[in-house]
C-alpha cells in the first residue's frame, strides 16, 4: 500500500476502512478459525470455501473477514447496517 496514499487529507475514506486487512496473513484476531493450519484457513487457501454465516458481536471481524473472501475469490459484497435487516 502507498504511503503517501494513506496520509493523503483529501482521500475522504476513512483510515480505518484504508487499513482494513486485504489478506488472510493481514487479518488479526480469530486465531482458531483463521490461523494457519486452521480449518478456514486452509479451506480458503485451496479454493474450497463452504457457505458461511457469519455471526458476532460488533468488532469481532466478521465484516473484514467477509471482505477478505470476496477478494480472495472476486466477488462482490453486499454489506447492510442491521437496522436495514429489521
Amino acid at each position: 500500500m502507498n504511503k503517501n496514499k494513506l496520509i493523503e487529507n483529501n482521500n475522504p475514506t476513512p483510515l480505518a476502512e484504508r487499513m482494513r486487512p486485504v489478506s488472510l496473513d493481514d487479518f488479526f484476531g480469530q486465531e482458531h478459525l483463521v490461523g494457519r493450519g486452521r480449518l478456514l484457513h486452509e479451506l480458503i487457501s485451496n479454493g474450497k470455501i463452504p457457505s458461511l454465516l457469519l455471526w458476532g458481536p460488533p468488532g469481532s471481524g466478521k465484516t473484514t473477514l467477509a471482505s477478505i473472501l470476496a477478494i480472495v475469490f472476486r466477488l462482490i459484497l453486499y454489506s447492510f447496517p442491521p437496522c436495514y435487516l429489521e
